[in-house]
Order: structure tokens, then C-alpha cells, then sequence
């Protein structure tokens, strides 16, 4: 049985902005600011994981709209995205 992956899960961007969080300061965490290479990785990731879980949180609509239409990424299925791309035949 697949999954639907259509109905929307709020909490899952909740939880892609925690993990942006805990990578940020992961290495205050660990107490490993021996490196700024290492912190400067770590505050990087954790911003852009941040903010993909931020801008999918406000900006929802549009990306899922765009994703549901039956020409995003060369699906074939009518109503949206199905499991079968056009390419794989």
C-alpha cells in the first residue's frame, strides 16, 4: 500500500526547523569550537535547513500547487505526480 503523500504534515516542517536549530549550534553542544571551519559548516547547514523548513511552512501552497500540476517533472499521471515518470517508461 503507498503512502499519501499528499495530505499536508505541518509538523514536519516544524521539525526541519528544530533539526536547522540543533545543527547550528551543534558545535556548542559538543564543545567543539576548536575549528571555525567546523562552526562555520555547522551554522551554515543548520540555516539552510532552517530555512527550507521555514519557507516550506509559509510558502506551502505554492510549491504544492506547483507539484500537483501534471506537468511538473514530466509526470504523466492526470492528477498530479504519480509513482512513474514519462522517462522510465
Amino acid at each position: 500500500m503507498m503512502p499519501n503523500l499528499s495530505t499536508h504534515k505541518p509538523w514536519e516542517h516544524w521539525l526541519a526547523m528544530t533539526l536547522g536549530l540543533l545543527i547550528g549550534v551543534s558545535p556548542w553542544l559538543a564543545r567543539s569550537l576548536d575549528s571555525p571551519f567546523v562552526v562555520l559548516n555547522a551554522v551554515v547547514a543548520g540555516l539552510l535547513v532552517l530555512s527550507v523548513g521555514g519557507l516550506q511552512l509559509v510558502a506551502l501552497r505554492a510549491s504544492e500547487e506547483w507539484l500537483r500540476s501534471p506537468s511538473a517533472c514530466g509526470w504523466r499521471h492526470p492528477h498530479g505526480c504519480s509513482t512513474t515518470p514519462e522517462w522510465a517508461g
